[in-house]
């Protein structure tokens, strides 16, 4: 006996659920900030450089790869006041730069410079000042149509692949802009 229902004997949701905001909050906090959510394709960032702008459970991020092909995911946003660092898909010629006050990042999400400042702001931490990380990583391979019973299956992969879906997200309990345990399967933070 199978899980499934008869078509006759099945039940949808109901149809306030598709449009209802509380539901969404619900579904965006318990789902698409605690799992692996598919973004696209590892070729659309196979060359260094090349920027994806992806929305995830509310949150704009960036998803890059740098010059040694590791790639990274971060949040749309620079640490100096939050304005957005890109609107849609590019190419950067090597840093992410802010339009706002010229803050400029590697690809990695690392801070480089603070060009309209004399010294860049104390912190306590080094580091506190880079791009905040989202886990991104490569999974599958999208040589052939991937089902999702496969999807389902995979593990993440390696974060330098240029073959296979791109995929953020964390592990359960964990929300999606944490910093990656070592002991979670993950590409890069």
């Amino acid at each position: 006996m199978g899980t499934r229902r008869a078509v006759t004997e099945a039940m949808g949701l109901a149809p306030d659920l598709y449009t209802d905001e509380e539901a969404f909050e619900i579904e965006r906090r318990r789902v698409f900030e605690r799992a692996w959510v598919c973004v696209g394709t590892a070729a659309e960032v196979a060359e260094p450089g090349r920027l994806l702008v992806r929305e995830i459970a509310g949150r704009s991020i960036l998803i890059t790869r740098d010059v040694d092909g590791g790639l990274h995911g971060m949040i749309n946003a620079c640490r100096h006041r939050g304005t957005e660092l890109a609107e849609a898909d590019c190419a950067v010629a090597g840093t992410i730069r802010c339009p706002y006050h010229r803050w400029t990042y590697a690809l990695d999400g690392r801070l480089r410079s603070t060009p309209l400042f004399d010294q860049v702001p104390r912190t306590d931490e080094p580091g506190d000042l880079d791009l905040v990380p989202v886990r991104v990583t490569t999974w599958g391979r999208c040589s052939s149509p991937a089902s999702t019973r496969t999807l389902r299956r995979s593990r993440p992969g390696s974060a330098t692949s240029t073959n296979g879906w791109l995929a953020t997200g964390s592990t359960p309990g964990r929300p999606a802009t944490s910093r990656p345990s070592t002991s979670t399967p993950t590409g890069s933070s």
